[in-house]
């Protein structure tokens, strides 16, 4: 089952708001200081209003919070590193401290603000929990360690970061990593066993990038490659001979609409698994400048009642819309020429109608 696992911006500020709103009328359970020299940063325990037992973490004021180091810990640590389970950073506070949140194993959300330049070495090591996470485009550079063993799913690198640290994401079982344009230095290992395909927008290897930097990674890093993530939650590969391909969508909502270009480039491709297990999804927009949808594109999105599937479309991948089971009828168009086995697969509302006079022999 695919793993959804990045956290946008939207959901990030209407996750704020909420917590804001959820622990304005309660009084702090702990409060600690935890100012970095010449800062001025608290942060605030909370009871987790929607989970008993567990808590949520508040961390305001200005500047940097301080680092801590695996013999001392920081003060939530021993007590409630493994019943918080989420942690908002609020503007104004422009790091995460070394070993702030490592071995919270409970943690499911983090908000990162905008703002936030670096985050520390370790500090989200085995928080295996985490499913989604915003990096900012503010952010500088990725400590050590930072999401070694994490639950992260994918990471998308902003431009802005120059320098990934040593086993940054070392263990972390990622599906896929965009690289953005600025990283000048990764060290030894930093995405070594992620069993992820790595997109980098460089057009090869650069020099100061340790030559171990993705050793036991055997799905490979594809070169010269441009990404990024919407605001709708669809996450984007452009390619170097200009292909444009939806990779994923991190948000289970109702509602998507595909736009037909992004940053110049049409939209051609509905990538392998992309909507897969969006349950929540009822409609989806396809433009017509897409010509293919991939395998298990639609895999189960047990939700969906309608979709238009333009005349610009030529194949159609296997298991597409797999156990679609509120599907009630799709019209294929005659540009079709190839559909892969199982496309519709126990799709028990759905009735096809073909624009085709007859089966094309690249149906299967």
């Amino acid at each position: 089952m695919k793993r959804k696992i990045l956290l946008y911006l939207s959901f990030a500020l209407l996750l704020v708001a909420l917590l804001s709103l959820s622990i304005s009328a309660q009084e702090p359970v702990k409060s600690w200081d935890i100012s970095a020299s010449g800062s001025s940063v608290v942060a605030k325990l909370y009871n987790d209003t929607e989970n008993s037992g567990n808590y949520s973490l508040v961390i305001s004021g200005e500047g940097n919070m301080k680092n801590w180091a695996y013999n001392s810990f920081a003060p939530w640590y021993t007590l409630y590193s493994d019943k918080i389970t989420s942690v908002t950073i609020e503007e104004g506070v422009t790091n995460v401290g070394n070993f702030a949140f490592w071995h919270f194993s409970t943690l499911k959300n983090i908000v990162i603000p905008k703002g936030v330049t670096k985050i520390g070495d370790s500090s989200f090591i085995d928080c295996s929990n985490l499913k989604k996470i915003l990096l900012p485009e503010s952010l500088i550079s990725i400590g050590e360690y930072a999401f070694r063993n994490s639950g992260l799913g994918f990471a998308i690198i902003p431009d802005s970061v120059t320098t990934i640290g040593q086993y940054a994401f070392y263990e972390s079982d990622m599906d896929y990593v965009i690289i953005g344009s600025g990283v000048e230095k990764i060290g030894n290992y930093a995405f070594s066993r992620v069993s992820a395909t790595i997109y980098a927008q460089a057009p090869s290897k650069p020099d100061s990038w340790s030559t171990y930097w993705d050793n036991a990674n055997n799905y490979g890093t594809v070169w010269g490659t441009d990404g990024g993530a919407l605001e709708n939650g669809l996450v984007w590969i452009r390619y170097a001979d200009g292909e444009l391909e939806i990779k994923d969508s991190t948000e289970n909502v109702s509602n998507i609409v595909i736009p037909s270009s992004i940053n110049g480039y049409s939209v051609t491709t509905i990538g392998d698994d992309a909507f897969s297990d969006c349950t929540a999804l009822t409609s989806i927009v396809i433009p017509d400048s897409v010509t293919t949808i991939g395998y298990s594109a639609f895999y189960y999105c047990s939700s969906l009642t309608s979709i238009v599937i333009p005349d610009s479309v030529t194949s159609i991948g296997g298991g597409a819309f797999r156990y679609c089971y509120s599907l009630t009828s799709v019209v294929i168009p005659d540009s079709v020429t190839t559909i892969g086995e199982y496309a519709f697969y126990d799709c028990t509302s759905l009735t096809i109608y073909a624009e085709a006079q007859s089966e094309p022999s690249g149906w299967n």
